[in-house]
């Protein structure tokens, strides 16, 4: 690339094959479309839009929802293109080149690529090895690299550990660092979350998302909560009329019926624990989770098969090793993914 930055050389786009037959268990995706009862409320409000206008700069309808579902201000809210989006406004307010962000690893790879994109340094708090939370590592990178930013996922992507509310707490009082705590997978949980700490905090900032248990994927809209003057860092530097109208609309008609949502929470907690004793009955080494996936190693005969079936995983490698993520599908995907497995193990 003639023109890419010197700092930047070595880094390749991001990319993700577009599927769209065959069992995709590689996305982190809902198997499921959004309830009909959604699609139909949409539907009406699309039709009384004006297409010739642009849209509400500041997502005024959709926050006041979001804020209202949260009982929050519609001042501690910011929308966005995703929750990728709201991160790149976050690092290119906050972040100047040398300042060290430190992240846990392994987790969503573009918070490091964040960083560099922004010209600063990812710092990685490793892990256990068994893929539990380690928070030693974690407040021992922030106290040695004094970082401007800390980035921590709950639960977290790939591995689906959860963080106890204590760990978190521990960690954004142990640092004048913005702390970014991003739970796109919280709903899978059952639990409620930690947006009540941010009004105990003003270095805590959470994300979330529409993609995952909202099956809201294809509109691309994340949320930022936090108090005003970390929500003022993206709106200072986010393009105008960055969420369109349609990605509005369906935003605030899902936060409003989310209860719809709720049966969906129950299928995923217990198809994922059917699916750990599955993997865990036919020797496969499979960590627990609190999210829509499960982390997993598959042997390469495994893999081969899944593919030769058109059965998608996302493959990654850590400290060497190949390991699995698999999401949780329906329950026919569940099945003959299951099927693949028996058949190779």
């Amino acid at each position: 690339m003639k023109y890419l930055r010197k700092d930047l050389e070595g880094m390749v786009p991001y990319h993700v094959p577009y599927l769209t037959e065959g069992i995709i268990l590689n996305a982190n995706e809902s198997p499921y479309n959004a309830p009909q009862q959604i699609i139909d409320l949409f539907v009406e409000e699309v039709k009384k839009n004006n297409f010739n206008r642009y849209p509400d700069m500041d997502s005024t309808i959709l926050k006041d929802a979001i804020s209202k579902a949260y009982d929050l201000k519609r001042e501690n809210v910011a929308c966005g293109v995703g929750s990728d989006e709201l991160l790149q406004c976050l690092f290119n307010a906050v972040i100047s080149k040398g300042d060290k962000v430190v992240v846990m690893n392994p987790s969503f790879s573009m918070y490091a690529e964040y960083a560099k994109i922004y010209g600063a340094i990812p710092v990685m708090a490793d892990a256990n090895p068994d893929f539990t939370f380690n928070l030693d590592n974690m407040l021992n990178a922030i106290k040695k690299n004094k970082p401007r930013m800390v980035v921590l996922c709950s639960p977290n992507n790939p591995t689906g550990i959860m963080l106890s509310e204590e760990d978190v707490r521990e960690i954004i009082s142990s640092t004048d660092a913005l702390v970014i705590l991003d739970e796109a997978y919280i709903e899978f949980s059952g639990e409620q979350g930690l947006i009540k700490l941010i009004n105990e905090y003003d270095n805590l900032l959470i994300l979330r998302t529409f993609s995952k248990l909202y099956a809201g994927a294809s509109i691309r809209l994340g949320y930022a909560l936090s108090i005003k003057d970390n929500i003022d860092l993206i709106d200072t530097v986010r393009s105008p009329y960055n969420v369109n109208v349609l990605t509005q609309l369906m935003g605030k008609t899902i936060i409003e019926h989310k209860v719809l949502y709720k049966e969906r929470i129950q299928y995923f907690k217990d198809q994922r624990r059917a699916m750990y004793e599955a993997l865990t009955k036919l020797g496969i080494e499979v960590y627990p989770t609190k999210a829509n996936f499960l982390w997993m190693k598959l042997s390469d005969k495994i893999n081969e098969a899944l593919l030769r079936e058109k059965i998608y995983v996302r493959t990654m490698t850590f400290n060497g090793e190949k390991y699995n993520r698999v999401c949780i599908g329906t329950p026919d995907e569940v099945e003959e993914f299951l099927k693949v497995v028996r058949q190779n193990a």
